[in-house]
């Protein structure tokens, strides 16, 4: 296959010791039902034969770009894919799962239907070392819910995703704080600018094994998203954000409402659930300015009513009823209306 001189999409690629499985990695982008691509792929000073590997598949295929460097880390190796990118659209791919053969037909299609759509996943199947079945995710699709959810983690699978490029110029790449959470951190600042989705098909086979770095470096990397989603939180709330809430929540998305309060101590959860209430409004005042959502609404209500049954076992339950009906009148007043038509009609559905 002969490199397009100008290819719609870059695909990049870091590599660091993924012999076991890198070639399915890389016969999955060439096998694209989707061809006019460049395969950009980054090898970190791997030292068990991936560079052997790759530089097979380069000699067989001129899309491919491969560069060698010694180990820099997964951050520094992405941005200089990324750099290297020629493509309107940079789709990255990780050397140990696995694309399905119309993965970038399908995102490509969605871009071009959805210009205000930054950054767009998909839903994925979870594999472990084998390629045995342990499971699927099916992230958000409607942007307005991304960006609730980006709040308190993640919402797009990183390897599953593609990005504009001129997007990923503008937040200037990677940020080389953020290990092992640089996509999170990436989308709390795109979601500021620009819409993010997944699309509802399965495109991605997501491999899962003990070096992977959700599994070995889990709570580490809690502890990242803690400061991430504390970041955005500041931007929305400014002087009003606060650190220890922002922790407690980002737990309580991961693992839920009790090992959030185990994990961070907090008793006053009256406090947590009027900064719930403000982070909403907040979202709805600076991220979806233009569209709100009920859908969105019913989100955060179904958050706050955790908190709220929890202060109802703490403090008795006419407190923690007191906490559901504050939420249910919170900002923006323009959606108490249609949401509690929405709620009654779900009642009687």
């Amino acid at each position: 296959m002969v490199l397009p001189s100008n290819p719609l999409v870059s695909v990049v690629m870091a590599v660091y010791d993924e012999r076991p499985h890198l070639e399915q990695a890389v016969e999955s982008i060439l096998n694209q039902t989707f061809e006019d691509f460049e395969f950009i792929i980054i090898n970190d000073g791997s030292t068990d034969g991936s560079k052997d590997i790759l530089d097979k598949f380069a000699g067989q295929d001129e899309r491919i770009r491969v560069v060698h460097q010694e180990n820099r880390g997964l951050i520094k190796s992405l941005n200089r894919g990324v750099d290297m990118a020629r493509g309107q659209y940079i789709a990255r791919m990780d050397g140990d799962d696995i694309s399905y053969p119309e993965r970038l037909e399908y995102q490509v299609q969605f871009l071009h239907r959805h210009s205000n759509v930054g950054v767009v996943g998909t839903n994925v199947e979870k594999i472990d070392a084998e390629g045995r079945f342990k499971g699927s995710w099916s992230p958000p699709t409607e942007p307005e819910i991304v960006s609730w959810k980006l709040l308190f983690n993640t919402c797009l699978c990183h390897p599953s995703v593609v990005i504009r490029q001129s997007l990923l110029e503008a937040l200037g790449g990677y940020a080389e704080w953020a290990k092992h959470a640089e996509d999170y951190e990436l989308w709390t600042r795109a979601v500021q600018v620009s819409q993010l989705s997944n699309i509802p098909d399965t495109l991605l086979k997501l491999r899962r094994h003990d070096g992977s770095v959700t599994v070995s470096k889990r709570t580490e990397q809690i502890r990242l998203c803690e400061k991430v989603a504390g970041n955005l939180h500041r931007v929305l709330l400014r002087e009003k954000a606060r650190k220890w809430i922002s922790e407690f929540l980002v737990w309580m998305e991961v693992e839920g409402v009790d090992r959030a309060a185990a994990e961070t101590s907090i008793q006053d959860l009256a406090c947590v659930h009027e900064y719930l209430r403000a982070i909403y409004e907040a979202c709805v005042r600076r991220l979806l300015p233009k569209t709100g959502s009920i859908r969105v609404r019913q989100h955060a209500l179904v958050k706050l009513d955790q908190i709220a049954a929890r202060i109802a076992k703490r403090e008795g339950w006419v407190e923690g009823m007191r906490h559901k009906v504050r939420a249910r009148g919170m900002a923006p007043v323009r959606e108490i209306f249609p949401w509690a038509l929405q709620a009654v009609g779900r009642r009687l559905s």
